[in-house]
Order: C-alpha cells, then structure tokens, then sequence
C-alpha cells in the first residue's frame, strides 16, 4: 500500500501535463485565428475605420473629418465595405453634424442673419426641411434689404428714427411702371409711422428705387396713397424686427 502513492501521484502530474499542454495548444489557435481575421482586413478597411476612430466627438468643425472619411469608404470594394466594423459610427457622426449645422443655420435666421444662414444650409441640402428653410432665409435677405433701406431713409430725414415703425409695405420688380420709370430693379412702396417734434404721431407715405441710377432714392408716395397693382406685398413684422435691433445693436431705443 505505502508503495502505490508515488505511482498516483505520477498519473496526475501526467494527466495534468497532458491538460495545460491541451490548454496551450488551444490558447495558441485561438491566437492565431485572431491574427489570421486581423490579417483578412486589407490595409484600405483598416484606414477607414482608423478615420472614422479620428472623428471624434463631432462639432460644427468635424465636416472635413467626416467627409474625408465617407470618401475613403466609397472607395472601397462591396466586400471592404461589408468589413468596416464602425460604419455605424460614421452615419452617426454625418447625422450628429448635420443636425448641429441646421441649428446653427437657425439660430442665424434668428439674429437675422440670413446669408450665413444660406451658407449654413446649403451645406446640408438633402437634411430634414432644408429647402423650405433655406427658401425662407432667402426671403429673409429680401427683407433684411428693405429694413436696410428704410433704415437709411428714416437716419437721414426723420425725426426720432427709431420710433419709426412701418404700416404697409410691398414690392415691385423692375416691370413695375414706377421702377420702369426710373429705370430701376425694383422699388419699395411703404407707409411709415413716426413722431414729430412735437410729439405727436404722423403716417407718410414713401417709395424707395432699389438697384440702377437711383438706387437708394426715396420719394413721396404720389399714388393716392394706394400701392401699385403689381406689387407684392412683404413680411412687414419681420423688416420692423429687423430695424428694430439695428437701434438695439447701436444703443438706440
């Protein structure tokens, strides 16, 4: 019986050798299959998912990043493409980034500043409502334009210009009789509110020539107070929220 223990005690250091050996050997497999699926991705997959690692967190600077990325993965093969592991990562970041840029577009709609806005959104043609935004910010130059305009009309022969707030106001393109006249591009028809130096309230009524010879220049409205049958009526809440913060921005209330 006392002869028997070393015997066992062999058998199991033998079975267990046989284990870790068992255990190694699948170790090193399973290492190789690693480096085997590494090696299966040609260098073009790995740059792209290296591209799209180096986006970052995605602001209103990430569209070069972003879009050196997509490039890059446009230009692999079906079968590269189907190996970009974080594709998804790249989707996410363009729709991050668009999303950023139209709330950037409208915040500047906001502050009337609508070319920047233009700028803003054409960048993004194909993102959610863009191209009714974007028709809006174009109208919102227009306005802008006129509020511009008025507001020089009101600064170099108005008393107290920024109590001036206009009443009616609308638009003729150069077919118009009067801008054809003069031969302008347009010309602004509009009434205008003020106060005297009296105090007291008073409603003139203008025309202002856009574009030509006479650009800028305004005029008494001699029309019997009615506007021209082929103008267009404009946004006048939006040009008097537009000379209003022009005062605002230079201290004048």
């Amino acid at each position: 019986m006392g002869k028997s223990l070393p015997i066992q005690i062999a058998v199991k250091n033998k079975k267990r050798g046989a284990y870790m050996k068992k255990s190694i050997a699948l170790f090193l497999i399973l290492i190789l299959l690693i480096s085997f699926t590494a090696c299966g991705k040609s260098q073009a997959v790995k740059d792209v998912e290296a591209a799209i690692t180096n986006i970052g967190e995605v602001n209103l600077d990430s569209d070069k990043a972003i879009t050196d990325a997509e490039k890059q993965y446009e230009a692999l093969s079906e079968k590269e493409a189907k190996a970009v592991e974080n594709y998804s990562d790249l989707t996410a970041a363009r729709e991050t980034y668009n999303s950023l840029v139209y709330k950037e577009a409208i915040d500047n709609m906001e502050k009337f500043d609508y070319e920047k806005a233009i700028s803003l959104l054409e960048s993004i043609p194909s993102y959610k409502d863009v191209g009714e935004k974007l028709e809006e910010a174009k109208q919102g130059v227009f306005q802008k334009k006129c509020a511009t305009y008025i507001i020089n009309f009101v600064k170099s022969g108005f008393y107290n210009p920024s109590a001036a707030r206009v009443l009616e106001a609308s638009y003729g393109d150069k077919t118009d009789k009067y801008a054809s006249a003069f031969e302008a591009d347009g010309i602004l028809y509009f009434s205008l509110q003020g106060t005297n130096k009296m105090g007291g309230t008073i409603v003139c009524e203008y025309c202002i020539l856009f574009g030509g010879a006479n650009d800028g220049k305004y005029y008494e409205n001699d029309t019997n107070n009615n506007y021209n049958e082929s103008a267009e009526v404009v946004d006048v809440p939006t040009i008097n929220k537009i000379i209003q913060k022009y005062w605002e921005d230079y201290g004048i209330n």
